[in-house]
């Protein structure tokens, strides 16, 4: 949820290289999405102007393609920024 307008960025790539695109939203929910593909993770950062005000790279995710039991592939993660001064 972003409090002002921003860009965010989703990557599947932990040095936002591979698979990273770009999304200009407003204030409020956004729903947003890219491809992932088997051994990726999920990575995002919320910048306003030229500073990241967020980002989140949680450890301990990567889509697995071929799960032996279902295919759920379900992962919540979340980051908080930090309170304006």
């Amino acid at each position: 949820m972003a409090t002002r307008p921003s860009t965010v960025v989703l990557s599947t790539d932990r040095n936002f290289v591979q698979n990273q695109q770009s999304f200009d939203v407003q204030a409020g929910v956004s729903q947003l999405s890219i491809a992932i593909s088997p051994g990726g993770g999920m990575y995002g950062a919320i910048i306003r102007g030229n500073q990241k005000i967020l980002e989140l790279q949680p450890s301990g995710y990567s889509f697995n393609g071929s799960p032996v039991h279902y295919n759920f592939n379900v992962f919540i993660a979340g980051a908080q920024a930090p309170s304006p001064q």
